[in-house]
């Protein structure tokens, strides 16, 4: 993915925001919409290797966002951000059901508790 790095995060970031709900259909039409264009304009583009990265950076993203909230809810005493969770939530299951996280789903599913 060398050289693109920062086009497909745009395309992370836009895909999944923290305080909008985004259907897993519309997110996948985006997806599919931006792997087209890319391959329209680099026929190398590896849509593959495209969507491994897209599961990984919106892993670790959505990680960091709940915890985030969770420290502005305990520390700073900002519980209006724990709405987020549940949608940040469902966005981090969609991402580690890729195969290439599967280590890391286990994990999630043995150590993080869903939000609640």
């Amino acid at each position: 993915m060398k050289g693109r790095g920062f086009r497909q995060l745009e395309a992370i970031v836009l895909g999944l925001v923290s305080t909008i709900f985004l259907c897993f259909a519309v997110e996948i039409a985006m997806l599919t919409h931006y792997a087209k264009l890319q391959r329209e304009a680099d026929p190398a583009f590896n849509a593959a290797a495209f969507v491994e990265y897209y599961a990984i950076m919106s892993a670790q993203r959505n990680t960091r966002l709940l915890g985030t909230f969770a420290r502005l809810n305990r520390r700073d005493g900002k519980p209006q951000y724990l709405r987020h969770q549940p949608r940040v939530w469902a966005y981090l299951k969609r991402a580690l059901a890729h195969p290439s996280l599967a280590g890391l789903r286990e994990w999630c599913t043995a150590y993080v508790p869903p939000p609640g």
